[in-house]
């Protein structure tokens, strides 16, 4: 008796899905069609292999639109100017710049300061000497 063994064949896997081109404005017209016809989320996302979370997204925005990379500011923005011109100054030295900007109302912490001038003082980025390393005085 001999037993012949067959492959599971399951259904070819998309290179890319619905999901991650949803911000194409004809996928987003695509759910916004099938919800105006009354289709229900469960199987919009099935077929179009989205997140029922996608759908009812779409379904509350409405239309289709653009993303906005909203950046939240920095403490150190404001002081931009001063970082760029004393910076070249002092050498690029975070603590001499951490100290002047504290007196000019900085509220920050160093290791920002620090992180923001090392692309131009060509240190190595200041890993896990924080708060702490500071407190402590092991500087």
């Amino acid at each position: 008796m001999e037993e012949s063994i067959q492959g599971v064949v399951s259904a070819p896997i998309r290179n890319e899905s619905l999901e991650e081109t949803i911000l194409r404005e004809d996928g987003v017209r695509e759910i916004l069609a099938r919800l105006e016809r009354g289709e229900g989320i469960k199987r919009i996302a099935r077929e179009l292999g989205i997140s029922k979370n996608t759908v009812r997204r779409w379904r509350r925005v409405g239309e289709w639109r653009r993303w906005v990379d909203a950046r939240r500011p920095r403490k150190l923005d404001r002081f931009a100017a001063l970082i760029e011109r004393r910076g070249a100054e002092v050498g690029w030295k975070g603590a001499v710049l951490f100290r002047e900007l504290r007196q000019l109302g900085y509220e920050g912490g160093s290791l920002q300061v620090r992180r923001c001038v090392q692309p131009f003082a060509g240190e190595e980025p200041a890993h896990g000497r924080g708060h702490d390393a500071i407190r402590d005085g092991r500087r």
